[in-house]
């Protein structure tokens, strides 16, 4: 373990932030804005930096969108990534690419060129949805069942893989038949330096252990607490070898939020000002989407009410969180607008207040208990809370050796020490 060194991604979000002094809410829809993100990323050595998507806006059918929230939710996550490859050298890209509105050709083709055109430091994290209104966005689809959704998600991954494989290959015959696509030819695309882009997927689901297992290079997920992790860790890791993978073929990294300052006293102070900026409204709706249940009609202050059976629609890892949350709010008594901010705070994942020091002891104790290979850090504002990380935790990382001092590899593989 002493030679192990975690792994981190950086969330790339402004949600929750865009009431900060701090932030132009204009200027995230700038180029500039993140070429300054990617660059100080870049500059901490970063791995990889993740910006996830949405077709939908929660709180749009109930008329109460706030102008502002608009404004983080907008920038598509390919052509981002596209045009930040060139502004950088080193750092992973990750985009998120939605499986039940684009073909796999289609996903496959794009992604391909992405990592071709920036020397083969992308990845795409593949997802099936989001609870809300996309279906309302783009077209109806008829609910399927959760064996379903894992049997068609399986043939859809292993399907790109096999595209990506076919551009690299000098043989012209391609055929894929199968019980969800069909497709005759292969990629034009010839492969990047890193053979072919990552597959990225989040979820924590029993379910969901086994299909990453199989396709994942990597698994971004959510944990309360370290014996969570170590379960889930164990888990996933002892699935892979009946596919013929290795432990190591595969990196696991929960969400931490953290908020860092000299002291504690200044740490706290910190959080305590950052939860005062989240909009109640926005709270509600980002609760109510996570519950799937409209909580805008009840008292704010009172309790959670008792929630009525889901919807079949849900996936397994919605129903999982939509427990936890449940579960939060009667353990800690929490009223309506209290656990939403909590949630708000963190998303659900882990979460941090102290000093640097106190961080760097906290995330070693994950990577040597194998509770994760390293974490996808979540930061509470932009661009501070990047800053303050790269500029004051990075540091102590690195003299404990628990974090590279240079990018010693090319590719995204190579900086996560993944197989071709």
């Amino acid at each position: 373990m002493a030679n192990k060194k975690l792994i981190l991604s950086a969330i790339m979000s402004t949600v929750n932030t865009w009431r900060h002094p701090g932030l132009d809410p204009k200027g995230i829809f700038t180029l500039e804005f993140y070429k300054e993100l990617a660059r100080t990323a870049e500059r901490g050595k970063l791995d990889m930096l993740f910006f996830g998507d949405a077709i939908s806006l929660p709180g749009q059918e109930r008329g109460d969108r706030i102008a502002e929230h608009v404004l983080t939710r907008g920038i598509e996550p390919l052509t981002l990534i596209s045009a930040l490859s060139s502004h950088t050298e080193r750092i992973g890209l990750i985009s998120t690419l939605n499986t039940s509105y684009m073909e796999p050709i289609q996903i496959a083709r794009k992604m391909a060129t992405a990592d071709l055109l920036s020397g083969g430091r992308t990845a795409w994290n593949a997802v099936t949805g989001t609870i809300g209104k996309d279906d309302d966005n783009l077209f109806k689809r008829e609910a399927m069942s959760h064996a379903d959704r894992y049997e068609r998600t399986d043939e859809y991954i292993e399907l790109v893989k096999k595209l990506w494989r076919s551009g690299a290959s000098s043989e012209a015959a391609f055929h894929h038949r199968g019980k969800w696509f069909e497709v005759n030819e292969g990629l034009n695309i010839p492969a990047s330096e890193q053979g072919q882009p990552l597959i990225i997927q989040a979820g924590r689901s029993v379910e969901f252990q086994r299909q990453a297992a199989k396709t994942a290079d990597a698994v971004f997920t959510t944990f309360s607490n370290l014996e969570e992790g170590r379960a889930f860790y164990a888990n996933v890791k002892n699935h892979m070898a009946q596919f013929g993978r290795k432990r190591d073929d595969i990196k696991i990294l929960p969400g931490l939020r953290p908020i860092i300052a000299a002291t504690e006293q200044e740490a706290l102070q910190k959080q305590a000002y950052l939860s005062s900026l989240i909009h109640p409204i926005l709270s509600i709706n980002s609760l109510s989407q996570s519950l799937a249940f409209d909580l805008s009609d009840y008292d704010p202050n009172g309790p959670l009410p008792e929630l009525p059976e889901p919807s079949s629609r849900l996936t397994h890892d919605d129903l999982a969180y939509r427990s936890q949350l449940v579960e939060l709010a009667s353990k800690q008594n929490l009223s309506i607008l209290e656990l939403s901010r909590k949630i708000s705070d963190s998303r659900g994942h882990l979460s941090f207040v102290g000093t640097p020091e106190k961080l760097a002891d906290y995330m070693e104790e994950w990577l040597d208990k194998e509770g994760s290979d390293g974490f996808n850090i979540m930061f509470p504002y932009l661009p501070g809370g990047l800053n303050d990380f790269v500029d004051l935790a990075i540091p102590v990382l690195q003299r404990r050796g628990l974090f590279r001092n240079r990018y010693e590899g090319a590719t995204l593989r190579e900086h996560l020490g993944l197989p071709d």
